[in-house]
C-alpha cells in the first residue's frame, strides 16, 4: 500500500510486504543454508547474492525464523544522503556488516540461528529507490509490525 494518509491506513504487515512483493523483485534464502551447509552467514550471504552479477540491490529485509515464519528483525539497505544519493551500501553489504554493540554478522547470525533454528532472510531489492526509499519503507513495515503486535520484532531495539 505504501500511502500513508487519514484515508488510506496501513496495511497489516504480511499485507504491506506482499504488496511490496508484488511491485518489486524480490527473494529470499536461508541460513544456514542447505546448499552451503559449511559456510558461516557472509559465505551463504555473498553466495546467494552472486546471482545480482554486482548489481547492486537497494531496499528491505526480513529475518524470520523458518519453523513458524516469526518476524526477528527488519531492517533496509541504502541510505539516501542529502545530495540525493544513494549511500553505497546495498543488501549484502548491509547484512554482512557489524551488528549491533559491534558484533560481526557472522557471529550475530549464528547466536541467533543457535536460538531461534534455521532462519529465512526475504529481501525486496526497490526498483527507483529514490522515489521509493529503503527508510521510508522499512518505516512503514515496522509501524505495520507495531500497529499489529504492540512492539517491534525481538532484534529491532528501536524505532
Amino acid at each position: 500500500m505504501i500511502v500513508v494518509s487519514n484515508t488510506s491506513p496501513i496495511l497489516d504487515f504480511e499485507d504491506e510486504l506482499a504488496d511490496l512483493k508484488s511491485k518489486h523483485r524480490n527473494c529470499c534464502y536461508d541460513y544456514p543454508d542447505p546448499n552451503y551447509p559449511n559456510k558461516k552467514f557472509t559465505g551463504c550471504t555473498t553466495a546467494h547474492f552472486k546471482k545480482y552479477n554486482g548489481e547492486k540491490v537497494y531496499g528491505i529485509y526480513v529475518v524470520r525464523r523458518k519453523s513458524d515464519w516469526q518476524v526477528l528483525y527488519i531492517g533496509r539497505a541504502g541510505k539516501i544522503k542529502q545530495d540525493g544519493k544513494i549511500v553505497k551500501q546495498d543488501i549484502p553489504e548491509r547484512l554482512k556488516k557489524l551488528r549491533e554493540n559491534d558484533i560481526l554478522a557472522n557471529k550475530w547470525f549464528g547466536e541467533l540461528s543457535k536460538c531461534e533454528g534455521t532462519l529465512t532472510i526475504e529481501y525486496v531489492v526497490l526498483t527507483n529507490p529514490i522515489k521509493t526509499s529503503s527508510g521510508l519503507v522499512e518505516a512503514i513495515l515496522l509501524q505495520a509490525y507495531l500497529n499489529e503486535k504492540g512492539c517491534l520484532p525481538c532484534k529491532n531495539k528501536e524505532f
